[in-house]
């Protein structure tokens, strides 16, 4: 896979990953005040949240990895 590719892959995770944990923290931020929120329950919510979050740091991480030596350069 190129480095093109490759990069398209990263942020296409990053993207849904920040969707993921956008819309479960909006649950929390905003709670409907019964135990579920669309039909989900707030612990699912929760591990919507965390790995959400853990998939968007690895992506994160992943995208300054490929980028470094432009990042090098630039600074």
């Amino acid at each position: 896979m190129n480095r093109a590719k490759l990069n398209y892959w990263i942020d296409l995770v990053i993207a849904l990953a920040f969707v993921l944990s956008a819309a479960s923290g909006n649950v929390f931020l905003f709670p409907p005040g019964n135990a579920t929120a669309l039909g989900v329950s707030y612990r699912i919510w929760d591990l919507i949240h965390v790995w959400g979050s853990l998939l968007m740091i690895a992506g994160v991480l992943a995208h300054l990895v490929l980028h470094w030596k432009w990042i090098v350069a630039m600074t």
